[in-house]
C-alpha cells in the first residue's frame, strides 16, 4: 500500500531505483535534520554556567591567603600568613603594633587600620610593602578584599 507522501511507482527496475534514492534521500534529510538540532552547544552553555555558579558559590566559603605580615623591615624577623575570608575585619593579634613589613596575594587589597575593629586611619597595601614607613609598627587591624 502506498502511503500520501511516497511518489506512484510500479514494479519496474527503475521504479525501484526512483523509490530507493527516496527513502535515501528521505534517510539523508532526517539525519541532517538530527545533526542541525543537536544540542550540544546549548547543553555546553548550560553546564558552563553550573559548573562557573558551583565555583562561585565553592569561593564564597573558600578561605584565601589574605596578608602575609613581618616584625621587621623586608619581610624579616617573625612573620604570619593569614588565611580566612574577604571582607571581614581581622585583628592582627600578637602583631599588633609590630608590623614592618606587609604582603598580600594575588588581586587581593588589604587595608592595615590603626584601630581595632578596622577603624581609624590606615593604609592600602596594594603588593609588597617592605617598609610601613610612617605606619611602622602602628597596625592593629585589617580587611581585605578582591581589586
Amino acid at each position: 500500500m502506498e502511503s500520501e507522501n511516497e511518489p506512484s511507482l510500479k514494479n519496474s527496475s527503475s521504479s525501484r531505483n526512483l523509490r530507493n534514492h527516496y527513502y535515501n534521500s528521505r534517510r539523508k534529510i532526517t539525519t541532517h535534520t538530527i545533526q542541525n538540532t543537536n544540542r550540544k552547544p546549548y547543553t555546553k552553555l548550560i553546564m558552563f554556567k553550573y559548573v562557573l555558579i558551583a565555583s562561585a558559590l565553592a569561593a564564597v566559603g573558600s578561605a584565601y591567603n589574605l596578608l602575609t605580615v613581618c616584625n621587621d623591615a623586608d619581610f624579616k624577623g617573625n612573620c604570619v600568613t593569614w588565611t580566612g575570608d574577604l571582607k571581614k575585619c581581622y585583628g592582627l593579634n600578637e602583631y599588633k603594633g609590630a608590623v614592618s613589613s606587609a604582603n598580600i596575594f594575588g588581586s587581593i587589597r588589604c587595608n592595615l587600620y590603626r584601630e581595632d575593629g578596622c577603624k581609624g586611619g590606615g593604609i592600602v597595601i596594594t603588593g609588597p610593602a617592605y617598609n610601613l614607613h610612617d605606619f611602622n609598627d602602628a597596625a592593629s587591624s585589617f580587611y581585605c578584599y578582591f581589586n
